[in-house]
């Protein structure tokens, strides 16, 4: 919450009184989230924490907390895991921010995966990047 005020004086020709009006502003949650989303790789059958050099998001006026990413549809060659320990669907920008979500390949031949998911801040939605 941000604060803002002005002075006034009142006076009637004689004696003035001078009075502090303040204004107390609350953000309102208008900035839309920006995605940033690069390459990550990982060796055959190996687990690898994501970054934000890989993913990330930026809301300037809603808490990190708040900013939840859900991975749709599940992935075919590997795991997002939560904690390097068990797979998760969703997961929030403060979990990255803590270090806690990473991927495991499933150790099959393959030299690519893929995943869509969904970005929201609990006011803008149907954000899909593939």
């Amino acid at each position: 919450m941000k604060i803002d005020s002005f002075e006034f004086e009142v006076t009637g020709g004689y004696n003035p009184v001078f009075h502090n009006f303040r204004v107390c502003i609350t953000d309102v949650e208008n900035k839309k989230p920006i995605l940033t989303i690069g390459d990550l790789v990982v060796d055959e059958g190996e687990t690898r924490l994501i970054t934000p050099f890989e993913l990330t998001v930026e809301d300037r006026d809603m808490p990190d907390h708040l900013l939840l990413f859900t991975v749709t549809p599940v992935l075919v060659h590997g795991h997002i895991l939560l904690n390097s320990s068990y797979p998760v669907t969703s997961f929030t920008k403060q979990d990255f921010n803590e270090n806690l979500i990473s991927y495991r390949h499933d150790g099959i031949e393959t030299s690519q995966d893929s995943f869509c998911f969904s970005v929201t801040d609990g006011t803008h939605t149907n954000f899909c990047f593939p």
